[in-house]
This record gives structure tokens, sequence and C-alpha cells, in this order.
């Protein structure tokens, strides 16, 4: 494996960021997606970020804007961009299950946020619809206030058994900037 630079194969790394912004934490939640946009994109990582269902996570999407990063949504028909930001498009390949096929082709690998219910039914029907497992693309996880708590519990007491090497495809970690770094040492 190549040292990463950024990305992966001579281009940047394509991650597809799912986050809910409409969770309990108000300021604490909302500097922790600032937090992520902003690291992500200082990194040189392309963002992708599914607009299904009216679930789409601006303050994600405006600090990566904002700080140079490129990002994708990809949204049902119908979407606006609430405002003009710099280095964002919008596609819109039309229902949610084209927009999850769409978003598990551009993704390098999936980075998971404290989500909502919404969300984790859009990242789980992407995951499928990309292959799930058998696609190799690793899903990391900010375990922040043990927002993935189970599901690590989960990969240790079953997954672990029946797939070896479990820590390329599922990374768990309370920190933003640990979890990236883990992920990239992965991409």
């Amino acid at each position: 494996m190549a040292a990463h630079s950024g990305g992966t194969q001579g281009r940047n790394t394509v991650l597809a960021v799912f986050a809910s912004d409409k969770l309990p934490g108000g300021a604490a939640r909302a500097s922790l997606l600032v937090q992520a946009g902003t690291l992500l994109a200082k990194k040189s990582v392309e963002i992708v970020v599914p607009a299904i269902e009216g679930n789409v996570c601006m303050p994600l999407i405006a600090a990566a804007s904002s700080a140079g990063g490129k990002v994708v949504i990809v949204a049902e028909p119908g979407f606006a961009l609430p405002r003009a930001l710099p280095n964002v498009s919008v596609e819109t390949p039309g229902d949610p299950a084209a927009c999850q096929q769409r978003v598990a082709e551009l993704a390098d690998a999936y980075f998971l946020l404290p989500l909502g219910l919404k969300a984790v039914s859009n990242f789980h029907a992407t995951w499928v619809r990309g292959g799930g497992g058998k696609a190799g693309k690793t899903v990391a996880m900010l375990n922040r206030d043990r927002a993935f708590e189970v599901m690590r519990g989960y990969v240790a007491d079953v997954v672990s058994h029946s797939l070896r090497n479990i820590e390329n495809y599922a990374i768990f970690s309370d920190s933003v900037e640990d979890l990236w770094n883990r992920l990239a040492r992965r991409l």
C-alpha cells in the first residue's frame, strides 16, 4: 500500500459522508460537523453527501466549502442548494435508490458522523447498493459519545470471527482527526 498523499491512485480520496444536523446537541453537534468538514477539506478529500428525503447536513457542507474543499451533493430531483457555496456541485440522478447508487459509485470509503434514523437508513441502503462488504470499502465511524457503540460491539463480537482484518473494513474513533488518520492509512 502506498503512503497516503491526499488521494488514491493519483486522485483525491472521495468519502461519502453521512451525518445528521437535526439531532440533540445544538452548538456542540454543529461544532463537530464544522470540525469534520474543515478537516476533510484541508486533507484534500472530496466529500460526497447524499440529500435524500430532506436529510442533508449543511453545517458540514458549508464548512468544507469554506475551507476550499470540493463537495458533491447527490440529491433527489427538486433539491435546491440553500445558498451559493463555492466548490459545491449538485447531481440529481433520480429517486432515492438512484442517489444511493451514485453515492456508492463515487465513494472510496464511508465516513459516518453521529446519525439520525434517516441518515442511518440512507447509509445502509447506499452501502448495500455499492456491494456491501464484498466491495471492500472501509466504513469509518465517529464513536463520539458512544454513537456507534452497539455497532462496535457487533463488529467485535460477531463480524470479526468471520472476516479477517476487520480493522480494514470497520474503524471506530471518538476523534475526527484520529478517525481520518486511521482511515487514510487504509486508502
